[in-house]
């Protein structure tokens, strides 16, 4: 359940940094793939410690 609300909560951030960075597509994809990154980082994290 924690990993699920964290998860949902990423995809809102992701959403808002898309339509925020919308301008420079370049720039949004950078910080997109680093953001997906640290969520990767972060749920793995979060798994890690449910268990």
């Amino acid at each position: 359940m924690c990993s699920s609300l964290h998860v949902g909560s990423c995809m809102l951030f992701l959403v808002q940094l898309c339509h925020m960075q919308r301008h420079s597509e370049v720039v949004s994809q950078k910080k997109i793939l680093r953001a997906r990154t640290a969520i990767n980082y972060n749920s793995e994290e979060v798994l890690l410690d449910l268990q």
